[in-house]
């Protein structure tokens, strides 16, 4: 079990002199042989508090601690909001959406938008993808006449 502190500042920061001063867990072999009695004891006293308190309370003492968010908190954390890491758009067929912006800015494109379109339905871009690999028209309409770009492809892309 990873506490988050060094075992020496477990009295100090976690408040668990009990286990700090037992002299069977003097050495890492002791805390390695009582590690179930070690990790009943910190899960009890994890009750405690919140996560939000530990988290101070670790920080406070100079640990580099975070808490592990479910999903649906990291959706509405003041930081991911601030950073504005999450972007709506409007996606033709679904309506408005919110996706994962991208994981950083770089000052000459920070003002650029992030999405320059919305998703693509199945095969709508085949054949733009295809000019851009260097087959010519008539190429591709030899591949969709032999069955090779599937039923559901599109001509002209957009």
């Amino acid at each position: 079990m990873n506490l988050g502190v060094r075992w020496d500042d477990l009295g100090d920061t976690f408040g668990l002199d009990e286990l700090k001063n037992d002299p069977r867990l003097a050495t890492a072999e002791g805390r390695a042989e009582h590690s179930d009695e070690i990790e009943r004891v910190v899960a009890g006293h994890y009750l405690t508090k919140t996560a939000s308190e530990w988290e101070a309370q670790f920080k406070a003492a100079g640990h580099s601690v975070s808490i592990i968010k479910e999903i649906d908190e990291v959706l509405d954390d003041p930081q991911v909001m601030a950073n504005e890491m999450l972007t709506q758009f409007e996606q033709p067929g679904r309506g408005n959406v919110e996706a994962v912006s991208r994981p950083f800015r770089l000052s000459g494109t920070a003002a650029l938008p992030w999405l320059t379109r919305p998703a693509p339905h199945l095969s709508e871009h085949t054949d733009e993808v295809l000019v851009e690999l260097g087959y010519s028209q008539s190429e591709i309409e030899a591949m969709r006449a032999a069955g090779a770009l599937g039923p559901t492809s599109n001509r002209g892309g957009a």
